[in-house]
């Protein structure tokens, strides 16, 4: 077995700590992100129990892929490195499945909304909802989710403008003979962008993740190419005869 390059070594080194720690951030992620889904039934429905599945997966493949590649390039054991590869070409299948389906959804953005917020009027949503869209009123100063205040039976205090000014996009309307200032502007283009955002971010991570799984592997790859590399030792042979020799043997005279 041919000695490792110590810059090829210190490299994969790197790359592999690099790698370790991307599985525990995107497995942090997950969970937080799981997490967040779950509060309200009707996405984590729509998302499904699947697509987190696999997400889990991934981190948990990826932390104990990179403790095994460590073990191998320090300890050189060839079967490490072969189960790094052979773990970090399904990691890779895996990100895709991932990432294609997360660019493809942010391309569906508008039926997964109409999806999660069809129950009209929203205070008949669930709570989980109401609060998902109270949130945008109160961040976006917005009201309803596309047809403004009319998307509630009731004007919710996030819906009321604290000063009406008209560069606020308030309009007032009258409510059991009581004007009332609200925002006219509706809820729907910046969850549509949050929500947009969620994906291609998911997307691009997964393909960034991606990207540095195939350095490690190809990094493998020539680590294990290196150490199969038998080392020819040329002969080394010796002889009492002189004959060949350009130097002639000195006796002692009595």
């Amino acid at each position: 077995m041919a000695p490792i390059n110590t810059k090829l070594r210190r490299a994969f080194i790197v790359v592999d700590a690099v790698i370790g720690i991307l599985g525990i951030i995107w497995l942090v992620l997950s969970i937080f992100k799981h997490g967040a889904y779950h509060s309200d039934p009707q996405t984590d429905a729509l998302i499904g129990l699947q697509t987190f599945s696999v997400m889990y997966a991934i981190g948990i493949g990826i932390m104990a892929l990179s403790a095994v590649a460590l073990y191998g390039i320090l300890k050189e054991k060839q079967w490490a490195l072969i189960v790094f590869c052979i773990g970090m070409c399904v990691m890779t299948l895996l990100f895709l499945v991932v990432a294609i389906p997360s660019t493809i959804a942010s391309n569906k953005t508008e039926l997964f909304l109409t999806a999660v917020f069809n129950d009209l009027p929203l205070n008949n949503a669930s709570e989980e909802v109401q609060e998902e869209i109270e949130y945008y009123q109160t961040a976006f100063q917005c009201c309803g989710f596309q047809n403004g205040h009319s998307d509630w039976d009731f004007i919710p205090e996030s819906c009321v403008c604290s000063s009406p000014e008209p560069s606020m996009n308030c309009a007032p309307v009258t409510i059991e003979q009581e004007e009332v200032w609200v925002y006219e502007e509706a809820c729907y283009p910046y969850m549509l962008a949050s929500v947009r955002s969620d994906f291609q971010v998911l997307a691009g991570v997964s393909f960034s993740y991606a990207l540095s799984v195939i350095l490690g592997l190809a990094l493998a790859i020539a680590i294990l190419c290196r150490m199969r590399r038998k080392t020819i030792t040329p002969p080394v042979t010796f002889t009492t005869h002189s004959s060949d020799s350009r130097y002639t043997e000195l006796e002692a005279t009595a």
